[in-house]
């Protein structure tokens, strides 16, 4: 190989080596720098946005709303209920007779004789009107109980302070007997629940 060509070769071999050097420190700085610039970015974006909120996730209790559902409900009832008021009215003779006695389950009111073994449920009694109106409630006390009675007949020999109290039958009527017993007026008095009633009223029944 001549000198000359020596040296061409040389040249251009450092031509290429500078070359190659220039483009890579070029894009070593290049990407450093987009690296950090990167970097720059992420670090402002973190600075600058707000933390998401937490999100909280609602915990439904079935058996508990429907406690509450139940709760209002019935708290929201109009309720009504009635209670019995006795006026003592002195000591009346007391005594009973039937339709079988009669021949007729008619009262004198119009009414058909009816009787009931509840204390509360009034049955027919016969009355003198002169103290007493058709369909008032008077209450007899036996002692061992009070039974309510409503006014719907009336006859001649039930005179002044006598009550005369319908039975089924002619048996019930010898079985009865007489006596003076206490009597009352009786008066039944509707009440509207009010909103502690209801609360006490619900308390007792669904949180025993």
């Amino acid at each position: 190989m001549s000198e000359e060509t020596l040296i061409k070769t040389i040249n251009t071999l450092l031509l290429f080596s500078s070359a190659f050097l220039f483009y890579g420190l070029l894009y070593y700085v290049t990407d450093e720098h987009r690296i950090i610039y990167k970097n720059e970015i992420a670090s402002k974006l973190e600075i600058e946005q707000e933390p998401e909120e937490e999100k909280i996730t609602p915990i439904y209790n079935e058996s508990l709303n429907g406690y509450y559902e139940l709760k209002n409900a019935y708290l929201g009832l109009d309720i009504r209920y009635q209670t019995i008021e006795y006026y003592y009215l002195g000591r009346y003779f007391v005594t009973a007779y039937s339709h079988e006695e009669t021949g007729s389950v008619m009262t004198a009111s119009g009414a058909i004789c009816h009787y009931s073994d509840s204390n509360f449920e009034p049955t027919t009694a016969a009355i003198d009107r002169r103290y007493h109106r058709f369909g008032d409630y008077i209450a007899v006390d036996f002692g061992d109980y009070r039974k309510v009675y409503v006014c719907e007949d009336t006859g001649s020999a039930v005179l002044g302070l006598h009550i005369d109290c319908y039975v089924l039958d002619l048996e019930s009527v010898y079985a009865w007997g007489t006596g003076y017993y206490s009597t009352y007026s009786v008066e039944f008095v509707e009440h509207q629940a009010t909103g502690n009633e209801r609360m006490e009223r619900y308390k007792r029944l669904y949180e025993r």
